[in-house]
């Protein structure tokens, strides 16, 4: 805290940029994708996707670039 009572001064912090999400509901994400709404709500559960919600709507939205991510090959035996 500074001699003027605000706490982050003289602190340094690094700004970078970063992309909006490119959300979709879950069940667009599910014919989209040709995935099982189960599926997806079982990647939520383990952590695999990040659930968004938008102000003022009771849908859960996850972000289209995340899941493709999730959804692409990878080759055997090299982590995650």
């Amino acid at each position: 805290m500074d001699d003027r009572g605000h706490p982050w001064s003289g602190a340094a912090f690094t700004i970078r940029a970063v992309a909006e999400p490119d959300l979709i509901p879950i069940s667009k994400a599910s014919s989209e994708f040709r995935l099982s709404r189960s599926v997806i709500f079982k990647y939520l559960q383990q952590g695999k996707l990040q659930r968004w919600q938008k102000m003022g709507d009771q849908r859960t939205f996850i972000d289209r670039q995340e899941l493709k991510r999730l959804l692409q090959p990878r080759i055997k035996g090299r982590p995650d």
